[in-house]
């Protein structure tokens, strides 16, 4: 027979055990497993869009951010990143989409060719390149489809507080991907009215082209590009 000393100890031995599964409140509507893993701190996903006030208020700052920060989409995709070129306050500001596959091996937005074109556009327009800014949406080129919707209002919504702070007189999209991201137009309407980027601030003026890489190969698109353009120098004329 058991004594009354071991039945006690038995009796507070199960409850021990009762309590360090969890089952240690008779009201408790949901049991708690004492036992299971703590789970680590959550990061950051990879192209997760930071808040509005996450980004670096400061142009050195963000381009910093910009080539250092390990949770951009472009974090998973193959190449080096392509850092913007320019200064704050430029009178122009040239967007495109991405760094052409080939260049971004030089760590180039474009060939040698494509950016004589461009030199010489700009040129035609009363710019030079010195007070010009260059920027991509997305610092690599990314794999196909790797920009689906969220990821293209992640890159919109960084470019924007980019434009922010290079605080340029007027913005020039280069190709069809970057107008369609940061234009709300007709695809039929980017050659013939002169558009506006918004910002956080306020809003830009804009004009959208057909990608120089593009002209090209199509001789004739430079005679309509020529057309946006020059209605877009008159911001800086």
């Amino acid at each position: 027979m058991i004594n009354a000393r071991a039945a006690d100890a038995c009796v507070h031995s199960l409850v021990d055990w009762w309590r360090l599964a969890g089952v240690e409140c008779t009201i408790a509507e949901e049991p708690v497993n004492w036992l299971r893993p703590k789970l680590p701190a959550a990061t950051q996903a990879p192209g997760s869009a930071p808040a509005a006030d996450a980004y670096p208020d400061d142009l050195d700052a963000f381009t910093a951010y910009l080539a250092n920060e390990p949770t951009l989409p472009e974090s998973g995709w193959p190449g080096q990143r392509v850092l913007p070129a320019g200064t704050k306050d430029a009178t122009a500001m040239l967007i495109v989409d991405a760094p052409d596959s080939m260049a971004q091996a030089q760590n180039a937005h474009f060939n040698a060719e494509t950016s004589r074109l461009i030199e010489r556009m700009m040129a035609a327009a009363g710019l030079s390149m010195d007070q010009c800014y260059l920027a991509s949406l997305s610092l690599s080129a990314p794999p196909p489809g790797a920009v689906d919707t969220s990821c293209a209002e992640l890159l919109a919504k960084r470019m924007r507080h980019h434009i922010k702070l290079v605080r340029p007189k007027a913005v020039l999209l280069l190709g069809d991907k970057a107008s369609r991201i940061l234009l709300t137009i007709n695809e039929d309407q980017t050659d013939k009215y002169l558009h506006f980027v918004n910002h956080l601030d306020g809003k830009v003026p804009a004009a959208a082209i057909i990608h120089p890489r593009l002209m090209m190969e199509q001789p004739a698109a430079k005679a309509v590009a020529w057309r946006s353009l020059r209605r877009l120098a008159k911001v800086w004329a």
